[in-house]
């Protein structure tokens, strides 16, 4: 064998090793960097179902029964966990990102496999299905990526209740008051002791009402009365038509003169008895120095 030729042989064993080396070393960096990378930009699941409570209040009576959203979701337990994820921001930083994903969370309901808006007039035996999403889907502040989740239970042991009829018209009188035009409508019970527990009624857009309006009338048991005692309402609204409101006068002329007793009989005392005139060719009735449109 040549000893030129042997060494030149050598020489390219030595180059290829180099030049592998050198292959090996960047794939090896590559990979390093890639990991690096994957490291610092991946996000922690969480699992939303996590924070459902574990005892879910079911308040009220058997077919009347409600679940309200802040008895069953602990945000609390969440963001401490989300908290852990946050080392060296601030505080303000971090309650900041907590709000965006309280925000972004919402709730879907189903009672019995069909999708409901609110959880009421539940009865022992419903079977309930709370989901629970964010839009926010990834919080890069977190570096958390949310998944959806869910819970389902049975609703069991609420009692019986006892029925109450908020709008029995023998314990409570209806009234419209005012003027055509100008009215509202007022609820009056007869007698409190009528009820066994305390009711309220709220009636909305109850102003600058006219014959024929219809208006709806809500009745809603006292917080205490709900809390401690078992009843509920027969009817929680009803519709009502205003009527018996009085017609306007437009001018002293559309009195007649029983409507001009009447007005001067409730003016008196306001006058300290010293009334004038009526001065019927006027849009005005005049009362000693005073003067009041009609």
């Amino acid at each position: 064998m040549n000893f030129e030729d042997t060494n030149k042989e050598k020489k390219v064993d030595i180059n290829n090793f180099l030049k592998n080396k050198k292959v090996i070393i960047g794939v090896v960096a590559a990979v390093i960097l890639l990991l690096i990378i994957a490291l610092s930009t991946s996000a922690t699941k969480i699992d939303l179902g996590k924070y459902f409570s574990s005892n879910i209040e079911v308040s009220g009576v058997d077919g009347h029964a409600k679940i309200e959203e802040g008895d069953f979701y602990d945000y609390d337990a969440l963001f401490d966990e989300l908290t852990t994820l946050a080392s060296g921001k601030s505080i303000g930083e971090v309650l900041n990102a907590q709000d965006e994903v309280e925000r972004s969370i919402s709730f879907s309901y189903s009672v019995n496999g069909k999708k409901v808006e609110v959880l009421e007039k539940l009865s022992n035996g419903d079977e309930i299905t709370i989901e629970v999403m964010s839009s926010l889907k990834k919080s890069e502040f977190f570096k958390a990526k949310f998944n959806n989740g869910q819970t389902k239970f049975k609703v069991e042991g609420l009692e019986k209740g006892i029925e109450v009829d908020a709008f029995d018209l023998s314990k409570i009188e209806i009234r419209c008051l005012g003027a055509n035009g100008y009215g509202r409508v007022v609820v009056n019970k007869m007698n409190e002791d009528d009820f066994p527990i305390d009711i309220t009624y709220v009636i909305e857009d109850n102003e600058g009402l006219k014959n024929g309006d219809k208006v709806t009338i809500e009745a809603q048991i006292g917080d205490y009365s709900s809390s401690f005692e078992q009843y509920y309402l027969k009817k929680e609204k009803i519709e009502y038509e205003v009527k018996d409101l009085l017609e306007v006068a437009k001018s002293a002329k559309d009195f007649t003169t029983s409507d001009l007793e009447k007005l001067k009989s409730a003016a008196m005392p306001k006058m300290n008895g010293k009334f004038f005139l009526i001065a019927h060719n006027t849009d005005q009735v005049v009362f000693d120095s005073m003067i009041l449109s009609v």
